[in-house]
Formats: structure tokens, sequence, C-alpha cells
């Protein structure tokens, strides 16, 4: 059986990395180097939700921690095999991604 690799981020998609943090992938780490990081903020929040991009599920919210110069948290995708997720900082400012947010699915 060949060992397993350990989990490592994938490349930045307009500032935005994630890496699994289990063998299953439903728990994420997001590190979040956007323009809200860019700008200073004292405080990020990915705002999370479930099913398709467009009618979000079971909408929530989490503080991230900064980490150097970028933001980072954990998420679950805790229903179906997708998460759609976005950023605001404490300011009321957000980056969604144009209007498309970021997307992790497990295959």
């Amino acid at each position: 059986m060949e060992p397993l690799r350990p989990f490592v981020y994938s490349e930045p998609i307009n500032g935005v990395r994630v890496k699994p943090l289990n063998h299953e992938g439903r728990e994420i780490s997001i590190l979040y180097c956007g323009p809200l990081a860019k700008s200073g903020s004292g405080l990020v929040f990915v705002h999370f939700g479930y099913g398709s991009n467009e009618k979000w599920t079971d909408v929530g919210e989490l503080p991230l921690t900064k980490s150097g110069e970028c933001w980072e948290g954990t998420a679950a995708v805790k229903n179906g095999n997708q998460i759609n997720f976005c950023f605001r900082d404490k300011g009321g400012n957000w980056d969604n991604n144009g209007g498309r947010n970021w997307i992790y699915r497990i295959s």
C-alpha cells in the first residue's frame, strides 16, 4: 500500500487556498489572502453555506485567525459534498470572488 501523502493547500484562486484536514475531505482549512486581508482589517469572517452556489442552505459564519499576512480557519462539509463560501470583514466589506464565491467539492 502506498503511504498517504500529507495534506497541502491548493493553488491559490484569487487569494484563497483550501486543504483537506482528513482523508474524507469533510473538514477543511481555508487560507484567505485576498483584498480584505491586504486592507489591514482587524477581523475577517468566512461566510458559508451548502448546496448549489445559487441557493445556499444552512448558512453560517466563522471568524478567521490572523496567520502572517493572511487569515485562516476551518470549516466542515456537513451537508452533501459541497461547501460555498465568501468573506467579510468587521466593517461590512465583502469579497465574494466577483459574485462567483468559492466552492469546495468532495468528489
